[in-house]
């Protein structure tokens, strides 16, 4: 977890598109966790708000689309 007054943190603010890493969470609890995270961070940043909407859209799409997909991706799997 990100702490106060790190690098990282400092660079959130001056680059709002560093939210996008959070396409690489597919569960409601890490969508929680970076809900909680970036919520106020980006609230006064152009564009802030609707980045962390659709950020959050799109960990809740992936998570209603992993149990549709993944029988078709094990099976394609288990054959290598």
């Amino acid at each position: 977890m990100l702490r106060p007054g790190s690098v990282i943190l400092e660079f959130i603010k001056c680059n709002e598109h560093l939210i996008s890493l959070g396409r690489g969470f597919c569960d409601a609890g890490h969508r929680a966790e970076l809900e909680a995270f970036f919520k106020e961070r980006l609230a006064t940043l152009p564009g802030g708000p609707l980045q962390l909407k659709q950020m959050l859209e799109w960990i809740t799409q992936c998570e209603n689309d992993k149990p549709l997909q993944q029988p078709s991706i094990s099976a394609f799997l288990s054959r290598y």
